[in-house]
């Protein structure tokens, strides 16, 4: 009863206190909407957002595959959480792992058929439907969202 609520005010003529707070609930309720609808795709065909993500690096890159350490800063996940998601799709037969020609100590993971044919049938899913939600912006604004994200990233990054 009574309670006296203190909030860490910012002046209204601070150029980063009001514009701030709306980014970031636009963007928080952009997310939502964008994983929403990547889910609905994703859950067709068994898949997690994490393990579509793998199908993505690995469907899209190197021949050879890639290091379980490459592919976990990919996705931003730890090495831990990287090998216990590749051991789940490895069960699943969706992945192998290889031992890298060069350097043994190197392990990497890459697609197996059942893999190759499940990202297949759902990247032209996953492509239709982000370029229904990115063709609102013309090929400059994209560009400007890019650097600007990457800004972004880059001061979360610089700030811990």
């Amino acid at each position: 009863m009574g309670e006296n609520l203190t909030f860490n005010a910012v002046s209204p003529n601070d150029r980063n206190s009001k514009d701030s707070d709306d980014i970031l609930v636009e963007l928080s309720n952009f997310f939502r909407v964008i994983v929403e609808s990547f889910d609905k795709i994703f859950k067709k065909y068994g898949v997690s957002r994490t393990k579509f993500n793998v199908l993505l690096i690995l469907g899209k890159g190197k021949e050879e595959g890639l290091s379980l350490s490459q592919i976990g800063e990919r996705i931003r996940v730890s090495k831990a959480n990287i090998t216990k998601l590749i051991d789940r799709m490895e069960k699943e037969n969706l992945v192998e792992r290889r031992y890298d020609k060069k350097d043994r100590r190197i392990v990497r993971a890459k697609l197996t058929l059942k893999g190759e044919e499940l990202f297949k049938e759902i990247f032209p899913k996953y492509k239709e439907q982000w370029q229904k939600i990115i063709s609102a912006l013309e090929n400059e604004e994209k560009d400007h969202l890019i650097m600007i994200l990457r800004k972004i990233e880059k001061r979360i990054f610089e700030n811990g």
